[in-house]
């Protein structure tokens, strides 16, 4: 695992194959390995890739086609700050929305493990402070 972490390990499509099968994982009946893996496959992928942990009360994934569940969001076009950066869990988010669009933040630890959402209002030049006290420093 320290290996997948260093910035200069070059990810192999085995490493993506074995981390996507991971992510698709029912994180109740598997942990935090798939969140882990979610991070990791967001991270080769420079792009953000939203999962639906779906499970049944038995903690397992259903049988349904897992990629139906995928939203991605292209951050590329999209105008964003986030700042101060490293924080202790104070810190603002201001960002940019077409008319008639709405949006979702969602704050995510290092293990990949959902912190908050937060409802992201239309409009030009908004701002939203965050405050999550828990959140442990330089995580």
């Amino acid at each position: 695992m320290k290996k997948l972490l260093s910035p200069n390990y070059n990810y192999t499509s085995s490493d993506s194959s074995t981390l996507n099968s991971i992510a698709w994982q029912c994180p109740l009946s598997s942990g935090n390995s798939v969140y882990q893996a979610r991070v990791l496959l967001m991270t080769i992928a420079n792009n953000v890739i939203e999962f639906t942990d779906d499970c049944n009360v038995l903690g397992t994934r259903s049988l349904e086609d897992p990629t139906a569940h995928v939203t991605q969001t292209n951050t590329e076009n999209k105008s964003f700050k986030l700042y101060p950066n490293p924080n202790d869990g104070n810190m603002i988010f201001e960002y940019s929305l077409s008319t008639q669009s709405t949006g979702v933040f969602v704050l995510y630890d290092i293990t990949g493990r959902m912190v908050n959402k937060y409802k992201l209002t239309e409009g030009q030049n908004n701002s939203l402070k965050i405050s999550e006290s828990d959140l442990t420093n330089g995580v």
